[in-house]
């Protein structure tokens, strides 16, 4: 009985859930876009580039999701295996502006929550120009990336990201050594993606996206600087918390709890 009200309660906060709220204004999001997209156009002048670069993986555990930093400073979207695609044209306009997510499952819906799915509404609701199926973007890319005299310029993050918690040096430093072990051998996932790109197409070259990405992330706008102290101010009260509650004995796990 009362493992079946349990699991009722469970099902009306799944099916009530909503898609997570976007922490910056999707008008300034694609500001970052377009700003992203003419400091590459600047430097690859003249050139067709297209831009990707895919979001986390689905996790493989039932802890909180952490999105691939650069991807989410782009997107605000905090939501697993998604992808964004940029297209700049020759004349170094944004052409086509585009966020990539999985079709609409009812079962995915019903024990994980609402995610966003591709048509209109979701467009609406990032402010990205389309959202598109995020399953068709090998075939987007096969369309995009053709090598002959007009070939664009790819760019993507090549580097491994580094999930919250973590640091760039200790992300790439992890990757070299799964890569050195002699009973695993994996690449990266960046360097598996960009792998998979030239095997598709061969003679491609793939320029890294971090380069640009980096110079702008150090500068923080109003509603960022607004999040990153009201985020300081909760981790004030729950660091005194915790102070409140040690005692002599007590475990760093307890007073996480």
């Amino acid at each position: 009985m009362i493992r079946n009200a349990l699991l009722h309660c469970v099902l009306l906060g799944v099916v009530a859930a909503q898609a997570a709220p976007l922490p910056i204004d999707k008008e300034e999001l694609r500001e970052r876009r377009e700003s992203l997209a003419a400091d590459i156009a600047d430097v690859h002048e003249g050139k067709r580039i297209v831009v990707v670069i895919r979001g986390g993986p689905k996790q493989t555990h039932m802890g909180t999701f952490s999105q691939d930093q650069d991807f989410f400073y782009l997107t605000g979207v905090s939501e697993p295996n998604l992808a964004m695609l940029l297209v700049i044209n020759e004349d170094g306009e944004l052409e086509r502006d585009e966020l990539l997510v999985p079709p609409h499952s009812r079962f995915s819906a019903k024990w994980d929550g609402r995610f966003l799915a591709p048509g209109k509404r979701a467009a609406e609701y990032t402010g990205f120009e389309t959202v598109g199926n995020v399953n068709s973007l090998h075939r987007t890319l096969d369309e995009l990336i053709v090598i002959g005299e007009s070939s664009p310029i790819v760019l993507t993050n090549t580097k491994p990201a580094a999930r919250l918690g973590s640091t760039p040096g200790k992300a790439s430093s992890t990757a070299r050594e799964r890569k050195r072990d002699r009973f695993d051998g994996r690449q990266s996932r960046e360097q598996q993606f960009i792998a998979a790109l030239i095997k598709s197409t061969p003679g491609l070259k793939v320029h890294s996206l971090e380069r640009f990405v980096n110079q702008v992330r150090p500068y923080k706008s109003p509603p960022e600087i607004a999040l990153i102290r009201r985020s300081t101010e909760i981790a004030a009260e729950g660091i005194g918390e915790a102070m409140r509650s040690c005692k002599p004995g007590a475990f760093e796990f307890q007073l996480a709890a």
